[in-house]
């Protein structure tokens, strides 16, 4: 599946840990258009779905 067209941002972090895992490159994401999102880009405390944030979300976002 191409990264571009998964839906859920969490899909896309999973693809491109195992892009490194398979490959040992490493990769470059960046964050855009923060504004239309309307504060749900970076949630705080819980996703989208409700789903409470772990430190497993913190430290695969500081990866």
């Amino acid at each position: 599946m191409r990264v571009k067209a998964m839906k859920r941002t969490r899909d896309r972090w999973e693809w491109l840990n195992t892009y490194e895992a398979k490959t040992g490159g490493d990769v470059l994401a960046i964050a855009h258009n923060g504004n239309l999102f309307n504060g749900i880009m970076f949630p705080l405390e819980a996703r989208s779905d409700g789903v409470k944030r772990g430190d497993d979300y913190v430290t695969g976002r500081a990866q």
